[in-house]
């Protein structure tokens, strides 16, 4: 029986994984997959000589109540990680104000817990410097929880 479980759980993992939808979660009206611009209070006539932060994160773990993600980052000061329900619009500045400092311009591992499963979410990953920012987005729905 035991087995049984863990195959169901297993599946459900799975079906969760299939159900990641890589788009952005922004405040505005575009369509699904339409990136931003990165923004940033540059001179326009000096806008090649600013550094855009680079960043990037891939969902490693998710369960009905967790999940964990790996990222990296560079030329970056600050990094911050939030997890929202995806019907939450969330600017930058929210994102800085009400997300997770990581550290940056290295790779690290961030867990999220207390998830509600079979919830639609949104982890949004920003990293600045002092002329640019860099801003991802992941869909994803948590699985039901187990019986």
């Amino acid at each position: 029986m035991k087995r049984v479980f863990i195959k169901i759980a297993i599946l459900f993992s799975l079906l969760a994984a299939l159900s990641l939808c890589f788009s952005a979660c922004s405040d505005d009206n575009s369509e699904p997959g339409q990136t931003e611009e990165p923004e940033g209070g540059q001179d326009p006539d000096n806008e090649s000589d600013a550094v855009v932060p680079t960043n990037s994160f891939t969902l490693t773990t998710l369960t009905h109540n967790s999940l964990s993600i790996s990222y990296g980052s560079s030329n970056a000061t600050a990094c911050y990680l939030l997890v929202v329900e995806a019907n939450e619009s969330v600017d930058e500045q929210a994102i800085i104000e009400r997300g997770e400092s990581v550290e940056v311009n290295c790779e690290g591992t961030y867990t999220v817990e207390n998830l509600t499963p079979a919830t639609y979410y949104c982890i949004e990953f920003l990293s600045v410097n002092e002329d640019k920012s860099s801003r991802l987005s992941l869909q994803f729905t948590t699985p039901a929880e187990p019986e």
